[in-house]
């Protein structure tokens, strides 16, 4: 069951292939093809890794190597994109945004204590759902704090695109795949719980987040115009 940490990983990469490579780049219509044919070898190779862990039941460290894997790409696309439009970044927000994305993995991954054994729950709201039907409030609070953690970094996200608005769908990849990770290394390391929700909470947390600040800074520019 733990095997579908890295497909959710794996379909968050193929979106940012296809939304960073394809779509943004059609005005560059010659290598489109060359393009095409990367993510081609890309999801056959990703196709492949899959079947293994679910034919062969891989490790936990295989499972780690394909979420680090996919990881590494995606930073990858996003950097080769920067490479051409660094003057729509700004450099102190967007400091900003990775100062506070380091905070997460250190709250989430260095100041928990270890385990005695691994603790995984793949039912998508399963906590939220039991905490509606019980009503148990604790739970329910602790779906939202989830979320929550997430809010500022989509706020960050969006201070960070000096001209335009940002995407959602980059919002849901960079969340989903930040999150993702996240639960993948503690489940590796025995650290804390690897929830589902926690995944869903964490991404719909960095997209409301990037809501928030699109609107926050068309209040600021209708401030600024008036």
């Amino acid at each position: 069951m733990e095997n579908i940490l890295p497909f959710i990983n794996c379909i968050f990469t193929a979106i940012c292939l296809w939304k960073f490579i394809v779509v943004g780049n059609r005005w560059r219509a010659r290598k489109l093809k060359v393009r095409a044919a990367f993510i081609a070898i890309y999801l056959g190779v990703l196709f492949l890794l899959l079947l293994y862990m679910g034919l062969v039941g891989a490790s936990m460290l295989f499972m780690l190597f394909v979420v680090l894997l996919t990881d590494a790409i995606g930073i990858i696309v996003c950097i080769q994109q920067l490479k051409y439009r660094i003057w729509m970044i700004n450099t102190s927000w967007f400091a900003l945004f990775i100062i506070y994305a380091l905070m997460i993995l250190l709250i989430t991954l260095g100041i928990r204590d270890t385990r005695s054994e691994r603790v995984i729950q793949l039912i998508p709201f399963h906590a939220l759902l039991l905490a509606i039907r019980t009503g148990n409030v604790y739970m329910f609070l602790h779906f939202l704090d989830n979320g929550g953690m997430f809010l500022p970094l989509g706020i960050l996200f969006t201070c960070s695109i000096k001209k335009g608005l940002p995407s959602l769908i980059n919002a849901l990849v960079i969340g989903g795949m930040l999150s993702v990770t996240v639960e993948t290394l503690q489940l590796y390391f025995n650290l804390g719980q690897c929830d589902m929700d926690d995944i869903i909470a964490n991404t719909a947390g960095m997209v409301i987040g990037t809501v928030v600040g699109i609107e926050l800074r068309h209040v600021a520019y209708e401030i600024i115009d008036v």
